[in-house]
Formats: structure tokens, sequence, C-alpha cells
């Protein structure tokens, strides 16, 4: 039994490696939005984000839009910014994710 939950867990570590994850933010927050997509679906603006631009880092969310972001040096928004930022797990290679 024990082997087989050991089997399980190792899998599920190897599909989890180069994997990205999304992480919510409220705030002011360092990057710059730079493409605006036009969508009443989330999950829409993070296949956007994930798979088909290079230079998305995340996006924020706004009702029947969200704001694709780029890497800045500076603060940027307010205390009502809220969006999500995009995170490599295991390697900076993670470009492609479905979703």
């Amino acid at each position: 039994m024990y082997y087989l939950q050991a089997a399980f867990f190792l899998a599920f570590l190897a599909t989890a490696q180069g994997q990205c994850s999304l992480i919510p933010f409220k705030g002011p927050f360092q990057a710059t939005p730079y493409l605006d997509v036009t969508t009443t679906n989330h999950l829409d603006c993070a296949r956007t984000c994930y798979n088909h631009d290079p230079k998305c880092v995340g996006y924020l969310t706004e009702e029947g839009s969200c704001h694709l972001l780029r890497a800045a040096q500076s603060k940027y928004g307010d205390e009502n910014s809220s969006g999500f930022m995009l995170y490599h797990v295991a390697n900076s290679s993670c470009r492609s994710v479905t979703i």
C-alpha cells in the first residue's frame, strides 16, 4: 500500500517540475500593463498569459477585460489593484500550460 502511495507522490512531483503557478495579489505590484484582452472569462486571460506571450508575468482582472503585465522596475497600481502573478516553480522555461 505504501509503495502505491509513494509512486503516486513521486509521479505528482515529476509532473509538477517545470510547471507554473498563478499567485493572486491585491495592491501595488512591480509590473506594467502592456496589453488589454477583452474577455469575461478569467481562464481565458490565464491561458493567454501562459501560452501565447513570453513577456507576460501576470495580469490584472477587471469586469469584462484583463490587462497583461510585463516586468518593471517600479511599483504600479494602488491598493484597489487585483490580479495574478505568474511564478515559475522549477525552471524558467515554463511557457506552455493547459488550464
